[in-house]
């Protein structure tokens, strides 16, 4: 294999990452004849069954991390009095765009898209918003202000990501 990874990489650590590579391939019968033949019938009940779910669930709720919480969370559930709660709690849900984060180039800087900026910038200046949550889905970091009060960083969660950020 000849790869010119400019000096980032020794020899001994590509041939690693191969044989990584190559453990799994043969793990699913990729050199048994038919390349993936065994799954060549799986059908939606197969992929989609509730074990399956919960387990990417599982997984999901295990990849996220609260990387900052300025006393924003845990989120009151019952309130004294039955009365509503005086603050609002706004959750922004973020993703960069292929633009911004792809796997065939680097990011210039850590800060969000130029629209996004700007998005947060008009939500934390509105008035009636006094408690702010981020929750990321990116590879990546990314550079926030001080203005959010719980930033919920959850990558790429997967098939169940969604309703296990909510958790």
């Amino acid at each position: 294999v000849d790869l010119d990874c400019r000096g980032h990489y020794s020899p001994h650590y590509i041939m690693d990452a191969l044989i990584n590579l190559y453990v799994v391939l043969m793990r699913l019968g990729w050199f048994d004849g038919s390349p993936g033949n065994n799954y060549l019938n799986l059908g939606k009940n197969d992929v989609c069954s509730e074990q399956h779910l919960q387990l990417a669930a599982e997984a999901a709720r295990q990849g996220i991390v609260l990387l900052s919480n300025d006393n924003a969370l845990p989120l009151p559930l019952t309130y004294s009095g039955g009365r509503k709660p005086t603050m609002q709690q706004l959750y922004l849900w973020d993703w960069p765009d292929l633009s911004f984060e792809d796997e065939n180039s680097d990011r210039s800087n850590l800060y969000l898209p130029t629209n996004q900026m700007a998005l947060l910038d008009m939500l934390v200046s509105e008035p009636s918003t006094s408690i702010i949550i981020i929750v990321v889905l990116s590879a990546g970091g990314i550079e926030w202000s001080n203005q959010v009060h719980a930033i919920h960083w959850a990558g790429y969660p997967g098939a169940e990501g969604g309703r296990s950020s909510n958790s």
